[in-house]
């Protein structure tokens, strides 16, 4: 699988400032996957990395590592980008295609 998820497997020290970085998505595309049909609430995040092997292709433990739920209710991708969904692990079952919606609003 190609894993671009960021989840530590040890508790973290106590931060309270913490700094992030730009972020572009024409350069290193990603989905969000959300839990509720209006793209709010909890969400797991996944980026498509060229080179890494298996580059995008991501399953049910990978989403669970960021949501304490494996359903996907809505989903926010870049316009210019899709992004498919299987019912069953294993890249099987029921699919379909989503075609990314939003805008750069910045240029």
């Amino acid at each position: 699988m190609g894993r671009m998820t960021y989840s530590w497997g040890k508790e973290l020290p106590p931060y309270n400032k913490i700094r992030v970085g730009l972020y572009d998505d024409k350069e290193k595309p990603a989905v969000m996957l959300f839990s509720t049909g209006d793209c709010k609430g909890e969400a797991s995040f996944h980026m498509y990395d060229r080179s890494a092997k298996g580059a995008g292709a991501y399953g049910i433990d990978d989403i669970k590592d960021q949501m304490r739920t494996n359903v996907v209710q809505s989903v926010m991708l870049r316009s210019g980008y899709s992004v498919v969904l299987y019912s069953d692990n294993g890249w099987s079952g029921v699919s379909e295609l989503i075609k990314g919606a939003y805008a750069d609003d910045n240029g």
